[in-house]
C-alpha cells in the first residue's frame, strides 16, 4: 500500500527575503494566517508582552475577519463561518465603541491605521460624550452633560 503524501502547501504571500525576493518556503494556510495574526499583533503592541489592550483586540478581530471574509469567498454556503464572522464583527464593534467612548486618541490611531470605517459621526474635537436621550436615560437623569449642567 502507497502511503499517502502529504497535502499540498501553498507558497507565503507577501513575505519578502533579505534581497527583497520572495520567500519561497513552502507554508500552509493556516501558518500563512498565523504569521499575518502575529504581524497585527506585533504592529499594535504597548509592551512586549501585551495581548490584551484594545488595539491589539481590534487588530485581531480585523485580521480574523479578513481571513474569514476570504474563506468565504471561496465557500460561500459555509454557514457556520458566517455565523462566526458575524459574531467577530459585533466582538469588534463593542470594542471600537469603549475606545470611542473611554480612549478617544487610540481609538482614532487605531481606526485610520486599520483602515476601518467608524459607525457613527466621530467629533474628535469633543472632549466628551453625551448619551442620546432615552426614556431609561432620562429617567436615571443621566443624559446630561456634565459639563453643560
Amino acid at each position: 500500500m502507497r502511503a499517502r503524501s502529504t497535502p499540498p502547501r501553498v507558497l507565503s504571500r507577501g513575505l519578502t527575503g533579505a534581497h527583497g525576493s520572495a520567500v519561497l518556503t513552502r507554508r500552509s494556510q493556516g501558518e500563512l494566517n498565523q504569521l499575518e495574526l502575529q504581524a497585527a499583533i506585533a504592529r499594535w503592541q504597548r509592551t512586549a508582552r501585551d495581548t490584551g489592550s484594545g488595539e491589539v483586540q481590534v487588530a485581531v478581530f480585523t485580521q480574523r475577519i479578513k481571513q474569514l471574509s476570504e474563506h468565504l469567498a471561496r465557500h460561500p454556503k459555509d454557514s457556520h463561518t458566517k455565523r462566526r464572522m458575524t459574531i467577530l464583527v459585533s466582538q469588534r464593534q463593542r470594542m471600537l465603541r469603549y475606545m470611542r467612548l473611554k480612549q478617544r486618541d487610540r481609538y482614532r490611531d487605531v481606526i485610520a491605521g486599520l483602515g476601518i470605517r467608524a459607525t457613527k459621526q466621530f467629533d474628535p474635537t469633543m472632549s466628551s460624550h453625551t448619551m442620546e436621550s432615552t426614556t431609561t436615560w432620562a429617567a436615571k437623569g443621566l443624559n446630561k452633560c456634565a459639563e453643560c449642567h
